[in-house]
C-alpha cells in the first residue's frame, strides 16, 4: 500500500476516534508506516499531517526510483576486442 493511499484510510478511520490531537495524529500515523519510511522520515519531527504525508510520498518515490536503479545493476564493461587484449607491457 502506497503513503498516499494508507494516508487516505487512515484519515477516513481516524474520523471514529474523538480522542485525536495534532501531535497524536501524527504519531499514529508513523507507527503504521512501512519500517524503511518511518526510519528516514522519524527524525523530522513533524506535527502537521499533511506536511507528514508528503514528506513520506517524497521519501517513498525517491527509494522506489533508488533500488530500480540498483536492481538494474551497474553498467556493463566494455566488450574485449584486440586492442584491450594486449598486454600493456
Amino acid at each position: 500500500m502506497s503513503v498516499v493511499e494508507q494516508a487516505a484510510k487512515f484519515d477516513e478511520l481516524s474520523k471514529f476516534c474523538l480522542t485525536f490531537t495534532k501531535y497524536s495524529h501524527c504519531f499514529k500515523f508513523k507507527r503504521g508506516l512501512r519500517t524503511d519510511i518511518k526510519h528516514g522520515t522519524s527524525y523530522l519531527e513533524i506535527s502537521s499531517f499533511p506536511m507528514l504525508v508528503n514528506c513520506c510520498r517524497i521519501y517513498e518515490s525517491d527509494t522506489k526510483t533508488r533500488q530500480t536503479h540498483w536492481r538494474q545493476g551497474r553498467p556493463q564493461s566494455p566488450e574485449r576486442n584486440e586492442f584491450n587484449n594486449k598486454k600493456p607491457y
